[in-house]
């Protein structure tokens, strides 16, 4: 992490020599929102695309054997 933090900090400084330091802080921390906010939503594609979080068969179990209770206690 603090090697993440060292290479974001050198990279506003190597902006800073072209543009004020604040306008380079400015872009290089948009630029990361802006990275992180893609890598959000291909999460969120990747989450809806993979299993249901309900298991359909266990369900699917229960609600017929809540069927057969029924079925024996109207005899």
């Amino acid at each position: 992490m603090y090697g993440l933090g060292c290479l974001i900090a050198c990279v506003i400084l190597a902006i800073s020599g072209v543009l004020a330091a604040w306008l380079a802080a400015l872009i290089v921390g948009a630029a990361l929102l802006a990275v992180a906010g893609v890598a959000a939503l291909m999460g969120k594609g990747r989450l809806q695309k993979a299993t249901p979080p309900v298991p359909e068969e266990a369900v699917g179990s229960v609600k017929s054997d809540v069927a057969e209770i029924k079925g024996r206690a109207r005899r």
